[in-house]
């Protein structure tokens, strides 16, 4: 039984719902809890990281176009050992 806060594996903000990607394969998540007291998080500790591509700023006005490329974070990410 973990001494450590747990993870719902996702992640609610208004209308959107995030599940988190990894979450089958981190110990925060597949530990079985403590039937006694067990803490969690409220909701999944994840957040996204925009990068952007490289666009000049001369091909972003005459593109009207940028891609963005979205990368999930969670510094809670505790893999499993298998």
């Amino acid at each position: 039984m973990p001494d450590i806060s747990m993870c719902p594996g996702s992640k609610s903000d208004g209308l959107v719902h995030t599940v988190c990607s990894r979450r089958e394969t981190c110990y925060r998540f597949t530990a079985e809890p403590n039937p006694w007291r067990q803490s969690y998080f409220t909701s999944a500790p994840l957040y996204f990281v925009v990068e952007q591509q490289d666009v000049t700023p001369v091909d972003a006005v005459v593109n009207l176009h940028v891609d963005f490329s979205h990368k999930e974070v969670c510094e809670h990410y505790w893999p499993t050992s298998n």
